[in-house]
């Protein structure tokens, strides 16, 4: 005579760690006063309802029950004890991010802390976001439909920790159509007693939803459906429509309805009333519903706002000059950037556009956005702002690298430059030396902390790459030797003691503070010197070392050396220190012939073409304009001044 049903129950096999505690699962699972047995204590014991992990090994959990609404019966499972584990940490920087249909979102990579699991990445809502499981990327074309979608990131548990999971919110906003959304969260945890139906209600009374008919319960993971045909039926109050349900969660692919699509979990059209149904064959949860709505037969125009072009690079620190959004309207817009604090950065509007100026590196969304009037909607535009480091070379050698100009020198002929690279950042360079081919060289990763040795003068370029993929501008500097002697003459004086160089050094990138020495060495004997004359490239100016110059500029001086005997030839050399540093690339050679100088007699030849001395009595082949020079021209030897 007993009103008492077969439960049927089923008990799942559950894995506890050492030392962890686990509730048993079971349906129907409104059993009431479950108690548990273990087989063997050594390895799994009972404790307040749940099975505690006490050393590995796997042993059978017994179930039992007295008669209440189900007949008393009793159940096995298995329950596997594994080595205590640590938590994984994993985390995204933000809780929500804004994105827009046709521009995408700046989506996030979660950070993980600890663990040692794989990531998977996975979206509550496919027909509002799509997005790479392995990496977490979401495109432009993965943005399909304004809506909420959960992205969840998963690091996989593994012998040493345990899965862990976090969220953020990706809101795909699109403000030229009146419309908003009411999220209604069915994954709150209430008592246990049978609902025979739940409503919920929208932002002031707008949206309603009603459960009505079939066996269902508010449960941790949303409402779980049991038996029988549920049916949910949304309205919305007399001014307004409905536009769009996204139904989330494994249940929603059950629900049924008139342009409902199971493919998506979504409805789209418009009504004021919807009525959608779910007839589960086992179990099924329902986690969360998102309902869109607007005004009915709004007159609003729609603000129009974009941004061209929708992604853009600038540098940490530094102010950018980029486009405003295109306005077609003359709405008032307000700029701002979204996840940062005001104090963060500064965004001024100019006649031809924006300066945005951030001082945190990372993706950013930039924000062009417009209120709603009596004649227009709200607008909303969206820039992706890639923020890079303000990253620069540094060599082992003290001011080789210059980076106002751009500039390396190879000072002592080879330099090592490197980089520090801060974290998610990875940089690509490629090194091209004088007269190759650019074009033909691929640029290759650089490891931080390897340096990059440079001997040959030419171009070091590198840009680069943030974790999502997007690549900064390409930064080239030239690779130069800091000075070569480009003029050298000398002269030979009367008395074969005495040997003078005039010298012309090209200095590629003088800065204030460098010094120069030059010495000339001929016959044993060395001559130095340290004073030289600082002319631009333009002969234009003639100033002291010690300026500072931003061209290309050379120095100019004279060595002499005494001390030379006899007529013999002599191989003399001449060599630059620039900054104390002696290099083989600043140093030539040339003969000095110290025979018989000067003008030994005045034979007269009355047709003989005009030869020409120096005050010394050098003869000179081709005499320089704005000298002065002895001209004998056959019976006639004259000073004159070469016009």
């Amino acid at each position: 005579d007993s009103e008492a049903i077969e439960a049927n129950a089923s008990f799942e096999d559950i894995e506890v760690e050492v030392g962890q505690s686990v509730a048993p699962v079971f349906t129907p699972d409104d059993i009431p006063g479950v108690t548990y047995t273990s087989g063997d204590e050594t390895i799994a014991k009972i404790e307040n309802g749940k099975v505690v992990g006490v050393a590995q090994g796997t042993t059978t959990i017994t179930a039992s029950w007295a008669e209440s609404k189900y007949f008393a019966g009793s159940a096995t499972f298995r329950a596997t004890v594994i080595k205590a584990r640590q938590d994984s940490e994993i985390a995204f920087e933000y809780e929500h991010i804004d994105g827009k249909i046709n521009t995408g979102i700046v989506w996030r990579s979660a950070i993980v802390t600890a663990g040692d699991g794989a990531v998977t990445y996975t979206s509550s809502n496919p027909d509002v976001v799509t997005i790479n499981p392995t990496t977490g990327a979401i495109t432009p074309d993965d943005v399909h439909k304004t809506g909420i979608a959960l992205i969840t990131a998963t690091i996989a548990a593994t012998e040493n920790f345990r899965e862990a999971k976090a969220t953020y919110e990706a809101h795909i906003l699109d403000p030229d159509k009146e419309s908003d959304a009411v999220e209604f969260d069915l994954t709150t945890k209430r008592d246990n007693t049978y609902l025979s139906f739940h409503e919920a209600v929208g932002p002031g009374g707008i949206i309603k939803v009603k459960f009505e008919g079939g066996s269902f319960r508010l449960w941790d993971d949303g409402i779980r459906f049991y038996t029988g045909t549920t049916t949910l039926t949304f309205t919305s109050e007399p001014g307004y429509t409905i536009t769009k349900i996204a139904a989330v969660g494994a249940g929603a692919m059950d629900l049924v309805g008139e342009f409902y699509k199971t493919g998506t979990q979504t409805w789209d059209g418009e009504s004021s009333s919807v009525t959608l149904t779910l007839t589960p064959n086992e179990t099924v949860a329902l986690e969360g519903l998102n309902v869109f709505y607007k005004k009915e037969e709004s007159t609003l125009k729609p603000a129009e706002l974009t941004f061209t072009p929708r992604v853009n690079a600038v540098m940490v620190g530094e102010v950018a000059h980029l486009n405003g959004a295109n306005n077609p309207n003359g709405r008032v817009l307000s700029y701002s950037i979204a996840c940062l604090e005001d104090g963060d950065y500064i965004i001024e509007t100019t006649e031809n556009g924006i300066d945005v100026l951030v001082d945190k590196v990372g993706s950013y969304t930039l924000r062009a956005e417009s209120e709603k009037d009596a004649e227009y909607m709200g607008g909303l535009a969206i820039m992706r702002l890639n923020v890079y480091p303000d990253i620069a070379p540094f060599a082992d050698k003290a001011n080789a690298c210059d980076k106002k100009n751009k500039v390396i020198e190879l000072v002592g002929g080879k330099v090592i430059v490197d980089f520090n690279m801060p974290n998610d950042f990875i940089l690509l360079y490629k090194y091209t030396a004088k007269g190759a081919d650019a074009v033909s060289e691929d640029f290759q990763p650089y490891a931080n902390g390897d340096g990059i040795e440079l001997t040959e003068e030419g171009t070091l370029s590198y840009y680069m790459q943030n974790g999502q993929g997007y690549d900064s501008e390409v930064v080239t500097y030239s690779v130069v030797n800091p000075a070569e002697i480009v003029g050298i003459t000398h002269e030979v004086l009367a008395g074969k003691t005495v040997v003078r160089a005039n010298y012309t050094l090209h200095v590629n990138n003088h800065r204030e503070g460098n010094t120069y020495e030059v010495t000339f060495t001929v016959g044993g004997q060395t001559g130095t010197n340290t004073e030289h004359t600082l002319v631009t490239e333009e002969e234009a100016a003639v100033a002291p070392v010690a300026e500072d110059f931003t061209s290309t500029h050379k120095l100019k001086g004279t060595v002499v050396v005494t001390g030379l005997t006899g007529e013999t030839d002599y191989k003399a050399s001449l060599a630059v220190k620039v900054n104390g540093e002696n290099t083989a690339s600043h140093a030539t050679e040339f003969d000095v012939k110290t025979g018989t100088v000067g003008i030994e007699d005045v034979t007269v030849d009355a047709v003989a073409p005009a030869e020409y001395f120096t005050l010394q009595g050098v003869r000179v082949a081709q005499p320089e304009a704005g000298n002065i020079y002895i001209v004998r021209r056959g019976a006639e030897v004259s000073k004159e001044l070469v016009k």
